[in-house]
């Protein structure tokens, strides 16, 4: 590409032949010539980078060969052009880091009078909503595994080399007049095949966007593929687009670039279609270079200087050294036509110089090009359309401004939004930057939190099912495992709770539980919990050794089964309660006397835990002090469990104590362990208990706290059941520990766990 001068010195080829196009494509790159005419001192400041891939070292990327032969041959078409063997930089399989660094390496060569070629050939890959080619470098490993999609391709763009960024982004630091981007690498993702053209996979490869400042030539659409080879042709050493290409600069090197992508597409795509079974290859060409910093407002790879002026030449102007005109190549071989030369170019007249100067200027995308004519000629001939020419570019600048400073407010709106969600911890409000903004500059940012807060999601989950598997097994209880498998139910502990459950059920399933259809409601229950299973086979122990004393009998038993037991239907909390007080009563005399009547509580009701607030940040093996004024230096009256909900917040200080009240205690509570909700919180002893061990004739004092320094606020009759324990802690100096209490009498508090046991007798040691 050459940006040359307004009125260029350098001496005029002779130009009397008429060439002939080039009918017969290279085979191989040692027969590349250029023979049309060029003026080579004007490349001086022409720069090529040649980069290839041929040889990748991981074996599931297949190989390209006829690439190294790609790149020959355009570095002898560059060479015959008249680039200057110094600015022709080849890189070769070369591994990411190397291939960066040689682009770094050419680009120091570079000034703001340059013009750059680029031609790459090799594999190329592509990424779903992003408008980027990336490069596949010979080192690249293809090989990703695990986490999200988008995690995974922002591994892979990782590896790969960016085209846009690493290369032209590095390349236009320089500030050249202009780049031109030969982008052969129309292959699909790297996965290894035997296709005969140069595809590898399934998904596009690349991108066939626009690049301000930039001319991007691309062997094929996306979607298609670029032949290595003709089906008619195996002699052949390079791939059909190179061949088209060097083929039709070397007959005509001064050719301009739209007229180039032309004559290219036709011919790739006829041949494709006739000489490889219909095979579907359409290059394409995106045009986005500044005009404005070309000398004609035409581009093109070289130019030739006809009567004193450099130009370029269009598809059908084959120009050959030799005499003093510009002549026609034939087309479809109709004969040779000969065109004039370019005019304003005899030797002296003020007429022809103005017209020279004028034609110089008048397509210019520069108003102060046009301006410069109207200041030497104020009152020339072309003054009138000069001056509409100049208010016409002006606007146009302006407009363009107006584009710029528009542009500056969308950048600065998306990263506000961007600023504004990047640190949330929800992925639907990262998505929504990416609705707004598809290509964005912060979406591989956006994509990579959104994969982060996935897999912490994922961690999070994985961390809550083992904690209530490691609980599951603390409790030992049927309910427990029960409640892992309903929410883990593909968990990792899974299998082991199955087969946990399977085990018990085998050794603690009655062997009635085989009867199946002539099971009652109660009997299916049994059959269905091994814990109401083992309960079973404990009670028929008992039975045995007090029949065997005589203190009951079989008519004894089967009327409590389906007088008691058999009314609590399928409920597994009444059987097992049902079941565990009869193991008790048969322990004992078959008959007891009558029991004298319970003394009756002293103590009304507390009032119901109907707050919103509950015990927040407290440690599981401790509680929150209730205190008779806010302070922590004020005496401790009450305590509330680390689990406890219903909790009522009447108002909180400056200083972050709260006036609180549960049941029948209140006072003050630091705020810092309160929170709105009604969360429940299992911890070890949770569950329902009774009254054990205690004097029938006394009462079970409720405490406010765990302690007897605590004050009585209620009592629990000596053979109480259905008392909800929330939570139960070790008190210095008590063997046994203190537990909070909750029963349906209205008594709220804390109670003594040496006279508390559970369905399975077991107290909260």
């Amino acid at each position: 590409m050459r940006l040359f001068s307004a009125l260029l010195t350098a001496a005029a080829l002779a130009l009397p032949g008429l060439a002939q196009a080039q009918s017969v494509l290279f085979k191989n790159f040692s027969e590349v010539q250029v023979t049309g005419a060029v003026t080579a001192e004007a490349s001086v400041n022409s720069h090529a980078l040649i980069i290839f891939n041929s040889d990748y070292d991981h074996p599931g990327i297949s190989d390209l060969p006829v690439t190294a032969n790609d790149a020959q041959a355009v570095r002898r078409l560059f060479v015959g052009m008249g680039y200057p063997p110094g600015n022709i930089t080849m890189v070769d399989n070369a591994p990411k880091d190397d291939l960066k660094r040689a682009v770094f390496d050419f680009t120091a060569r570079l000034t703001d009078d340059s013009s750059v070629v680029v031609y790459y050939s090799g594999h190329g890959i592509s990424f779903a909503g992003d408008a980027r080619n990336y490069i596949v470098p010979v080192d690249l490993d293809p090989q990703v595994q695990g986490g999200a999609r988008s995690l995974r391709e922002r591994i892979f763009k990782d590896r790969a080399v960016n085209f846009n960024d690493d290369v032209l982004g590095t390349i236009k630091l320089a500030g050249p007049k202009g780049v031109v981007v030969f982008y052969d690498a129309c292959r699909n993702s790297p996965i290894a095949t035997d296709d005969a053209t140069k595809a590898v996979g399934a998904e596009a490869s690349f991108v066939p966007a626009k690049i301000q400042g930039t001319a991007m030539f691309y062997s094929a659409r996306a979607g298609q593929t670029s032949l290595a080879a003709l089906d008619s042709e195996n002699d052949a050493n390079l791939s059909v687009y190179t061949r088209v290409l060097v083929t039709k600069l070397a007959a005509n090197p001064t050719m301009r670039l739209s007229d180039l992508h032309a004559v290219v597409q036709s011919d790739v795509s006829r041949l494709a279609r006739e000489k490889a079974g219909g095979h579907r290859q359409h290059p394409v060409f995106e045009d986005e270079l500044d005009y404005s910093r070309s000398d004609h407002n035409e581009f093109c790879l070289a130019t030739v200087t006809v009567n004193g002026v450099a130009r370029c030449t269009g598809r059908d102007e084959i120009l050959t050294p030799g005499g003093g005109q510009v002549q026609q190549a034939a087309v479809g071989g109709s004969t040779t036509s000969t065109a004039p030369a370019t005019p304003g170019v005899t030797a002296g007249g003020k007429a022809d110089t103005e017209r020279l100067y004028w034609e110089s200027v008048k397509d210019s995308e520069d108003p102060r090009e046009v301006q410069s004519y109207l200041d030497l000629y104020p009152q020339g001939f072309f003054a009138p359309i000069a001056r509409l020419r100049v208010d016409k570019l002006m606007a146009a600048l302006q407009a363009e401004e107006d584009r710029k400073a528009e542009h500056q407010a969308t950048v600065a709106a998306e990263a506000a939004f961007w600023n504004s969600v990047k640190d949330m911890d929800d992925p639907e409000m990262i998505r929504l930057y990416i609705e707004q903004y598809p290509e964005g500059q912060f979406r591989p940012l956006a994509e990579a939190r959104i994969a982060q807060i996935q897999n912490a999601a994922v961690n999070s989950r994985q961390a809550q099912a083992a904690q209530m598997y490691a609980q599951a097994q603390a409790a030992d209880t049927q309910q427990a495992y029960q409640g892992y498998l309903n929410l883990y139910p593909a968990g990792e502990h899974a299998s082991a709770v199955r087969a946990h459950l399977s085990r018990m059920q085998s050794l603690y399933q009655p062997s009635w539980c085989r009867g199946g259809a002539s099971l009652n409601p109660t009997e299916r229950a049994i059959c269905d919990n091994y814990e109401l299973g083992r309960l079973d086979q404990q009670l028929n122990e008992v039975f045995v050794t007090a029949r065997a004393q005589n203190r009951t009998n079989n008519a004894d038993q089967s009327s409590w089964r389906t007088g008691v037991r058999d009314a609590c239907g399928l409920n597994p909390s009444c059987v097992g309660q049902v079941t565990a007080q009869r193991i008790a009563q048969l322990r004992g005399a078959a008959y007891s006397p009558a029991r004298p009547s319970a003394p009756q509580s002293r103590y009304a009701a507390c009032p119901a835990p109907t707050g919103t607030w509950q015990v927040q940040n407290v440690s599981t093996g401790d509680w929150l002090n209730i205190r008779a004024a806010a302070g922590s230096s004020s005496k401790a009256v009450g305590a509330l469990a680390f689990n406890d909900t219903g909790v009522t917040v009447h108002g909180c200080q400056g200083n972050g104590w709260c006036r609180v009240s549960l049941g029948c205690a209140s006072g003050w509570a630091f705020g810092k362990y309160l929170g709105e909700g009604r969360t429940v919180q299992n911890a070890t002893h949770t569950g329902l208990y009774r009254v054990v061990d205690h004097p029938m004739d006394q009462l079970l004092n409720v405490r406010t706290g765990p302690g007897t320094e605590f004050p009585i606020v209620g009592e629990l009759a000596p053979d109480a059941t259905n008392i909800q324990v929330g939570d139960c802690q070790r008190v210095k100096g008590w063997k046994m520990r203190w537990c909070s209490v909750r029963h349906a009498s209205g008594t709220i508090g804390w109670a003594y766990g040496q006279y508390l046991a559970n369905q399975w007798g077991q107290k909260p040691s």
